[in-house]
């Protein structure tokens, strides 16, 4: 009984951080990232600290998948996913939220780190992108939101970066 109830609670484990992870990049997903920052808001908002939600968007995966192939635009996702996880670090986390699109949320910080975070994740994506034969030149832009200042919830913030992103 007591095996079965171990095996259990791993297979409940497992296919939980399934649902949290993105299958392509492995990096966590939009669901993830709600729940990492509410609980990071509200805390920041406690503590009376910034946060930032960024929304990056690769405008040009479209037109790369319909000329080389969903396999290259693929691997060019999870290139570019790797650059920017290497930006990761105890205040910033990086999510795919979808094909082409990247969370970022960064904490305890200031204006001016949230501006060079923003600047140093567009400039992974505008890297020469070699996938196999391919130069894949990658088209991108940010929308950024700040706790409190555009919301003290995650989809207010989401919200308000997504219409920073429209206007970029």
């Amino acid at each position: 009984f007591v095996k079965m109830h171990v095996n259990s609670l791993r297979n409940k484990t497992r296919t939980q951080r399934k649902a949290l992870t993105n299958r392509l990049t492995l990096l966590p997903n939009e669901i993830a990232c709600a729940q990492y920052v509410q609980g990071r808001i509200y805390r920041n908002h406690q503590a009376e600290q910034l946060s930032a939600l960024m929304v990056l968007t690769l405008n040009n995966l479209n037109s790369i998948n319909a000329s080389l192939g969903f396999d290259i635009g693929d691997k060019l996702i999870n290139m570019i996913a790797q650059r920017l996880n290497t930006l990761s670090e105890d205040n910033a986390k990086i999510f795919h939220s979808s094909n082409n699109q990247f969370f970022i949320f960064i904490d305890e910080t200031d204006y001016h780190d949230i501006e060079a975070f923003a600047h140093q994740a567009l400039q992974t994506t505008f890297f020469s992108n070699y996938v196999e034969q391919y130069e894949v030149e990658v088209s991108a832009c940010i929308g950024i939101a700040i706790a409190p200042h555009d919301g003290n919830h995650y989809d207010a913030l989401l919200r308000r970066a997504h219409t920073a992103l429209t206007k970029a």
